[in-house]
């Protein structure tokens, strides 16, 4: 049994005309495998808007957010027949 991370990161965006609106997003993927052919697997998301930004996560279906902070969690098995 092995335990991986598959992908993660953090992502700064800002509006240049308008320095106060800008997010944070940061993510972070992981599978731990039970077998050669049965894999759990997960991802969390976590966005964090100020002022007019809307930036969103697909982690959760929203691509577009409103101000504050947002977050989605996927966990799932994935078996391979």
């Amino acid at each position: 049994m092995l335990l991986g991370i598959s992908n993660g990161g953090v992502w700064v965006t800002s509006d240049r005309n308008h320095t106060a609106n800008h997010s944070v997003m940061g993510a972070l993927g992981a599978q731990y495998f039970l077998s050669k052919e049965t894999t759990l697997y997960g991802q969390v998301g976590v966005v964090n808007n100020h002022s007019a930004m809307d930036t969103g996560s697909s982690v959760n279906g929203a691509l577009y957010c409103v101000q504050g902070t947002t977050a989605g969690v996927d966990l799932s098995i994935r078996h391979v027949f």
